[in-house]
């Protein structure tokens, strides 16, 4: 057994959904040659978490920021521009001094990390969780030409990247089974919600409008919306209004730490969103049979089959609703849904498959520069 050392670099100080995959998928990876050390911002749950799986960890506070908004976060645009050379300075010199056989940089922001590892001779790889769409996307995808090999979570995130030239291997996330929980099919609350954080991407004002619509009808179904306004930018006042409005609504609306705990008594889950790679919450869902009713765009539509949910138009707050109602009608169709669902996880969302992906994805990013990458 050779054994690989992977550089991963975090850029969130808390943990997503998306590092909380990836450290899953890396405990049958370590058993098989692979070994793990991270470079993360401190202070945060990110850096605690790969503490308590006891990988080696470095960091420093990143001041790069994507959007322009999050730019003039605190401490401000100026000093985060003047802070950047000297953070990647500092990136620059672990990735000499640490060796790894690649770099692995866990989202499209992390180009510039990117960079700087190259600059150093090393291997990377960036695993992209994002739409790389719009004026940004073409710059992140310019620049990307530059990295050793991309992995991308769905063939709908995959497929810009494969247009320009870029080398890229699709790795689906992984998710771990819920308990089942025994749902009955009449005389019992039913829950519908959703869980996102609330934005116009994630569509939580077509979840909004067609739960209004719905609660006159059936006063007697609990609609949530778990998940925080989004954290900065002038979506924020917007955010909060939706949120001040859903409660008004008899909407419940708070946050969670522990997605399967809240999804444990859901009937329906919904995610109408405008966009979205490969939501992680779906999985959840499903995982715990619950069944789903989602928008057809990008990844969602690979992870929900007519077997397991029901798609719609994004945007269509009315078919959103007659779909909800479809299975709030149909209390033995949302049991088939669900299991079914739960099924499709067992069966192609594993973190077992993750890994096996993801290790792919590092082999070709370690091949030979300059030979045959597809």
């Amino acid at each position: 057994m050779i054994e690989r050392h992977v550089l991963v670099a975090l850029h969130e100080r808390d943990m997503g959904g998306a590092s909380t995959a990836l450290l899953r998928a890396f405990e049958p990876m370590a058993a098989s040659g692979w070994r793990f050390s991270f470079w993360v911002p401190a202070g945060g749950s990110a850096a605690a978490a790969v503490a308590d799986h006891g990988w080696p960890l470095a960091g420093a506070e990143r001041p790069l920021r994507y959007s322009w908004d999050a730019l003039h976060e605190p401490p401000g645009a100026a000093r985060r521009i003047l802070a950047a050379p000297g953070y990647l300075r500092r990136f620059r010199a672990h990735v000499a001094q640490t060796a790894p056989d690649v770099v692995h940089l866990n989202t499209v922001l992390c180009v510039p990390e990117a960079l700087a590892a190259r600059s150093v001779g090393a291997r990377t790889l960036v695993y992209v969780h994002e739409m790389v769409r719009g004026a940004r996307g073409e710059l992140a995808m310019a620049l990307m030409r530059a990295v050793d090999h991309a992995a991308a979570v769905s063939h709908a995130n995959a497929a810009p990247l494969r247009a320009r030239g870029i080398p890229v291997t699709v790795v689906t996330t992984g998710q771990v089974l819920a308990s089942a929980r025994e749902r009955g099919v009449a005389g019992e609350r039913v829950v519908v919600g959703t869980l996102a954080t609330v934005s116009r991407r994630k569509g939580s004002d077509t979840f909004l409008a067609a739960a209004q619509a719905l609660r006159p009808a059936w006063p007697a179904v609990e609609f949530r919306m778990i998940g925080s306004p989004a954290p900065a930018g002038p979506e924020r006042d917007w955010a909060k209004d939706i949120v001040a409005r859903a409660q008004a609504a008899g909407i419940v609306c708070r946050t969670t730490s522990d997605p399967l705990a809240e999804l444990a008594d859901w009937d329906v889950f919904v995610l109408p969103s405008r966009a979205d790679p490969f939501p992680l919450a779906v999985l959840e869902a499903m995982a715990c049979g619950v069944p789903v009713v989602a928008a057809a765009v990008d990844g969602i539509r690979e992870q929900v089959t007519s077997e397991t949910g029901l798609l719609v138009a994004p945007g269509d707050e009315r078919a959103l609703a007659a779909a909800i109602e479809a299975l709030l009608s149909h209390p033995d169709r949302r049991l088939r849904l669900g299991a079914a669902g739960r099924a499709r996880v067992a069966a192609r969302f594993t973190p077992e498959r993750h890994a096996h992906e993801l290790a792919d994805a590092y082999d070709r990013a370690c091949a030979p520069r300059g030979g045959v990458r597809v």
